[in-house]
């Protein structure tokens, strides 16, 4: 059986059968709101409490809350969490690369949001976006293998026809080995995982959860 890393919300473990899987890209897209971030943060707390010495490497593209890491981290040691916070889609793929190389004992890379950046430079020259785009991710597969630890993607997503998808999905969706979807439901705090693709898993699988002030329950 694939080592996972699991994420602590029932729900959530449920449907991927235990949790993430270790070597392989994770993606989660869903609207804003939905539970993202929170997952990301709650994923990085169990692979920092997982491991005694290793390091989550955690890109921040969105500006995340520290009041919000703390609620879901608690008392769980911070330190061990690198926030990078990159200025371009060029210094994202630097930054990364420069960390790889400090650090030989990695748990998980977390990318929240894998194509914020994507989206402001492809209005401005799209061959270009598009190419670095796809030299970015195309490391980030290898390396899971490499490291033998999982990397977690969240994307923006756009509605189309009344179809919601992740930017760049095309890229995304053959990058990665398991995707799920996040959505909101009418009741403010309920959300549903849906399984979109998994190697080993049914698809479309669906599991419900709350977002609350301590993450996903």
């Amino acid at each position: 059986m694939i080592p996972r890393l699991a994420t602590d919300c029932k729900g959530v473990d449920e449907l991927l059968a235990g949790g993430i899987e270790q070597g392989t890209v994770t993606l989660v897209y869903g609207e804003a709101g939905s539970g993202k971030t929170s997952l990301a943060l709650q994923l990085s707390r169990e692979a920092i409490k997982t491991s005694s010495d290793s390091v989550v490497l955690f890109v921040d593209t969105e500006g995340l809350s520290l009041e919000r890491m703390e609620q879901i981290f608690g008392d769980v040691d911070q330190d061990r969490l690198l926030l990078i916070r990159p200025s371009s889609l060029d210094d994202l793929h630097q930054t990364l690369t420069k960390k790889l190389e400090q650090h030989d004992k990695i748990s998980l890379i977390v990318v929240d949001t894998i194509n914020a950046y994507v989206r402001l430079s492809y209005i401005k020259n799209k061959e270009r976006s598009e190419r670095q785009f796809l030299e970015m991710t195309s490391i980030l597969q290898p390396l899971a293998e490499k490291g033998d630890f999982p990397v977690f993607l969240s994307a923006q997503v756009y509605e189309k026809d009344g179809e919601i998808g992740p930017y760049f999905g095309r890229s995304l969706m053959h990058l990665s080995k398991a995707i799920i979807h996040l959505e909101k439901d009418k009741a403010p705090s309920l959300r549903h995982a849906r399984l979109k693709k998994h190697r080993s898993l049914p698809e479309e699988g669906v599991s419900d959860f709350l977002l609350t002030g301590n993450g996903l329950e």
